[in-house]
């Protein structure tokens, strides 16, 4: 006799069936669906992440109850204790977003479904004005996809009609027929009408999909102009989109092993070498294709992260975004509210038909396309699979301007068509799409806080009044340790986590401005009474490509100028700014700290709030760096700290044309050195006007002082070359002059005490490294001086000074201020040829700081001067 359930069991069956029916008629791919499981940090993340909500709340009462000042502090100290409580409420809802972290294992569909069953696929390219070398890769690899040509359509969405574009698209189609290619590529250029609106990206897809594309593909692979994808890209999302109905829930559906990630899987062969000939493998007595695989009928798109080619490792502006395109959109996925980022997502067509398309009112209309189908009860999904690879913005400008636009949409989304009042979603869905675009404002709470360290140390006033320090010490910094354990651990999952970590905390600082421009400019635009006095209106704004360079050659992030651009300098100018009111208020503190101003604990304070500071600037740096030159190297992109003392092969060479003849100064030389080269030709007016002005100061720091002007002193050489020489030009004078023979210094460390203290110690060093050697050192070449007269007391770079700062003549043997000479000394100051005359030629690099500190040897100089002494 069969057992009747008890009264529990069929009111668990009741509450079963209902949910799994809820989540049938809306739509569900989050936890629990076929073809998910949930991440193994899911069990640790929890339980941290409740301990760390607890202390915050903790923190928080203890905040408005005990903390705020009285009289007219509270006015300062409550602004302060508001932005503390919105970044702790906010904070939750970043939490929620991670509750249910979900992975979806690899799915081939040609291990699911018989090679004539496979879909039809329209591939859109969306392009606007973006230069045809950009685009031209984009649609090879879609041409070039792991799929059968006659369900393959590719589509080049030109919104700017380029004759260009549509030249690129007709030659790929020859090529496509003369290798005899089943797979088409169109060029798709929509009419528009002026005065109508025709809606940027979003109306460009809308166009091809409803009426001028010809393909009619069941699913429709969106990507931008730049975003060379993966051959096997569509193998393996499209097997997401199918499910077992008598599967048990969880099963992968996949016989197939694991994959590297960089294989590049062809239709001849899979991962294991095995050939498959591009048709499936036949089924095993328990393999997943036993059983029939069903399309999901409420699954709308698959999302993919984008990966950039153009981008280094340390990726300082955090264009990969690896913690967004893992835990955090793999929580939305397991949550049911994965949103779709524009590129790299399939959509399926009928879906995407029946809402009408990609949703309008709003420049980020991916983000708005995605609530518009959850709200209509589809559901959305994504894959952790990095399979599409594009370029990032090629300057600081172009990286600001993407930001912006992406965070004014979202804001545009809040304050136009509010999550929370969406009819469709659910809760948690409104409440996380409702968080995405209110995380923007916490930019002014980031910039009132980043303020504080510096009012403090300027006014000593804080905004945190504690009656016993150890109260506000324990509750915040346990808070503040929890919250960073459990970020640490959550990026432990993340490729280059650590990095990850501290480049997020950076960005949040360094965007915040960005933020703040992109709340002011939106409100401007939507709010009426401010539309009607500013008529300002919200513009979709392409990011623009840089084009794409040849092998070995740089492209335009990797510039190695000195100078930055204009634009990279204007948007660097707050951080800038809090780097120079840093430094003020760091000086501010030392001078009164010198005049006793300060207790012990005052001061202690004082260098925790400079600590503070301190910790900020390093959160801005990322953006500030790139006003520096760089360069690639096998790690990525490094800054040139070197650049000021390393000079362009290029600039060499153009610089060995402008050479200047030295000569070591002699007394006795001076009759002979004016016969043979007529007049004062070394002296820096002699020059003429074909040395440009950087030049003619490397001409003034490089050069010898004529005897006539009998200089006892490098900066009496600097004084009588009069106001003309800069102050930098006097301190070259002081690096490369010549130390007269009166002053009798036995070494280079000597000529400098005989300077006196008018040599700074950077000009002490220039003696170091361009001083003549004293006689008695009877050095043959200043290499052999600077080894036997300074001893160790050379660093490296002081004995290449000594290569740099003269060569002694060959066959010498004496000091170049002594009048005696060996045999054939006349014959080598008569001849002007290099190395048989007492001194050799010394190009003019025009390069500032060089030549204001080591007029530099030439290696083609230096190896004709050392075959001459040879």
């Amino acid at each position: 006799m069969e057992q009747q359930p008890t009264q529990q069991q069929q009111q668990q069956q009741l509450v079963f069936q209902q949910l799994l029916s809820d989540r049938y008629l809306r739509g569900w791919e989050g936890e629990g669906s076929q073809g998910t499981q949930l991440l193994p940090t899911v069990a640790w993340f929890r339980p941290l992440a409740c301990i760390t909500q607890a202390l915050s709340a903790v923190y928080m009462l203890w905040r408005a109850a005990r903390s705020c000042p009285g009289g007219w502090l509270y006015f300062y100290s409550l602004p302060v204790l508001l932005a503390e409580a919105a970044m702790a409420l906010l904070s939750n809802l970043f939490l929620l977003s991670l509750w249910r972290q979900v992975e979806r294992p690899q799915r081939w569909l040609e291990d699911m479904l018989p090679l004539e069953d496979f879909p039809a696929v329209d591939v859109y390219i969306v392009c606007y004005t973006e230069p045809v070398s950009v685009v031209e890769p984009t649609c090879i690899a879609a041409l070039n996809l792991n799929w059968p040509g006659s369900r393959l359509v590719v589509h080049v969405l030109d919104d700017g009609n380029s004759s260009e574009i549509a030249d690129i698209v007709e030659r790929l189609q020859f090529q496509a027929r003369y290798m005899q290619r089943d797979a088409q590529i169109v060029h798709v250029a929509r009419q528009k009408v002026r005065g109508v609106p025709h809606h940027a990206k979003a109306g460009n897809i809308n166009s091809a999909l409803l009426k001028e594309g010809p393909g009619s593909g069941e699913f429709i692979l969106v990507l931008d102009c730049d975003m060379i994808v993966h051959p096997d890209f569509l193998m393996r999302t499209l097997g997401h989109f199918y499910w077992q109905p008598d599967a048990a829930a969880g099963l992968s559906g996949s016989s197939r092993p694991h994959c590297p990630e960089n294989f590049s899987k062809t239709s001849s062969s899979n991962c294991c070498g095995k050939q498959d000939h591009g048709v499936a493998a036949p089924p095993s007595a328990a393999g997943p294709m036993q059983r029939p695989w069903v399309l999901k009928e409420k699954a709308a798109f698959i999302q993919t992260p984008q990966d950039f080619w153009n981008v280094s490792a340390d990726d300082p502006l955090v264009h990969f975004a690896r913690f967004f395109y893992g835990p955090m959109l793999q929580g939305r996925d397991g949550i049911g509210a994965a949103p779709c980022c524009g590129t790299g997502v399939v959509f399926r067509r009928d879906v995407l038909v029946s809402v009408g398309g990609q949703a309008y009112g709003s420049i980020t209309e991916d983000y708005n396309t995605a609530m518009t189908l959850l709200a209509s009860g589809f559901s959305t999904m994504f894959l952790n699979e990095r399979m599409a690879f594009g370029q990032a913005p090629g300057d600081l400008s172009g990286m600001f301007a993407q930001r912006l636009r992406w965070a004014m949409g979202t804001v545009q989304i809040l304050l136009s068509d509010n999550p929370l009042t969406r009819p469709g979603l659910t809760l948690v869905q409104a409440l996380l799409f409702w968080e995405a675009a209110v995380h923007h404002f916490l930019a002014l709470p980031t910039v009132l806080l980043s303020l504080l360290p510096l009012i403090y140390m300027f006014t000593e006033v804080a905004p945190v009044s504690a009656l016993h320090l150890w109260e506000f010490c324990a509750l915040f910094c346990s808070y503040y340790l929890a919250n960073r354990f459990m970020m640490w651990q959550l990026h432990r999952a993340v490729e280059g986590g650590d990095q990850e970590m501290w480049r997020g905390s950076q960005m949040w600082v360094w965007l915040a401005p960005n933020h703040c421009k992109a709340i002011w400019k939106v409100l401007l635009a939507e709010l009426p009474l401010l539309q009607w006095l500013t008529k300002k209106e919200i513009a979709f704004k392409v990011t623009q490509k840089a084009p794409s360079m040849p092998a070995g050659t740089q492209s335009s992030p990797s510039s190695s100028k000195p100078a930055a651009s204009v634009s990279a300098w204007r948007h660097n100018a707050l951080y800038l700014t809090y780097y120079a009111a840093t430094a003020a208020a760091l000086a501010w503190v030392l001078v009164h700290a010198v005049l006793g101003v300060y207790t012990l604990w005052q001061g202690a304070l004082l260098a925790t709030a400079f600590g503070w500071a301190l910790l900020l600037c390093l959160c801005v740096w990322p953006p500030v760096s790139t006003l520096l030159p760089r360069e690639e190297t096998e790690e990525g992109w490094r800054i040139q700290w070197d650049v000021f003392l390393k000079i362009p092969e290029p600039i060499r060479r153009a610089a060995s044309s402008t050479a200047v003849l030295l000569t070591p100064r002699s007394h006795g030389h001076h009759s002979r050195r004016q016969s043979a080269y007529g007049s004062y030709a070394n002296t820096p007016s002699a020059a003429g006007p074909v040395l440009s002005p950087l030049s003619r100061l490397g001409s003034l720091v490089g050069n010898i002082w004529p005897p006539s002007s009998y200089a006892n002193t490098p900066s009496d050489a600097a004084a009588a070359a009069g106001p003309a020489l800069s102050p930098l030009s006097r301190l070259g004078s002081l690096v490369g002059g010549v130390w007269p023979s009166s002053s009798h210094a036995s070494t280079p460390s000597d000529a400098a005490a005989a300077a006196g203290p008018a040599l700074s110690p950077l000009s002490r060093l220039g003696s170091l490294v361009g001083g003549m050697w004293p006689p008695s050192s009877h050095a043959s070449t200043p290499s052999a001086a600077a080894g036997a007269a300074a001893g160790p007391a050379l660093s490296p770079l002081s004995r290449l000074g000594s290569l740099v700062g003269g060569m002694w003549p060959p066959g010498t043997h004496h000091s170049p201020h002594s009048g005696h000479e060996s045999p054939g000394a006349h014959h080598h100051h008569a001849d002007p040829a290099i190395g048989r005359a007492n001194g050799l030629l010394l190009p003019l690099t025009g390069n500032l700081a060089v030549d204001a500190a080591l007029p530099v040897l030439t290696q083609d100089a230096a190896i004709q001067v050392s075959r001459a002494s040879a």
